[in-house]
C-alpha cells in the first residue's frame, strides 16, 4: 500500500515496537485522516507530526583520501 501511495515519500522497515516508519506529506488534517484510514486495516497506527527539524538530513562522515573529513551525500 505504501509503495502505491503518492503521499508516502519515504518508508522504512524498523526493529522494535513499530514495524514501519513512513514520512508522508499532506495538505490538511482531513487528508492525513484519510491516509491513516487506508493503513488501519493492516494494524494499529501511531501518528507524530514534526514541528521542527533542528538537524536536517545530512550525509555520513567519510574520510577523504587526502585526510580531510567530508560527508557523503545522501544521494550516493
Amino acid at each position: 500500500v505504501a509503495a502505491n501511495t503518492p503521499e508516502v515519500i519515504e518508508c522504512q522497515r524498523v526493529t522494535g515496537e513499530d514495524c514501519y516508519v513512513m514520512k508522508i506529506v499532506f495538505r490538511s488534517i482531513d487528508d492525513l485522516e484519510g491516509l491513516i484510514d487506508r493503513f488501519t486495516p493492516f494494524g494499529q497506527t501511531t501518528t507524530s507530526i514534526v514541528n521542527a527539524t533542528p538537524v536536517p538530513q545530512r550525509g555520513i562522515p567519510i574520510d577523504d583520501p587526502n585526510g580531510s573529513p567530508r560527508r557523503a551525500s545522501s544521494d550516493s
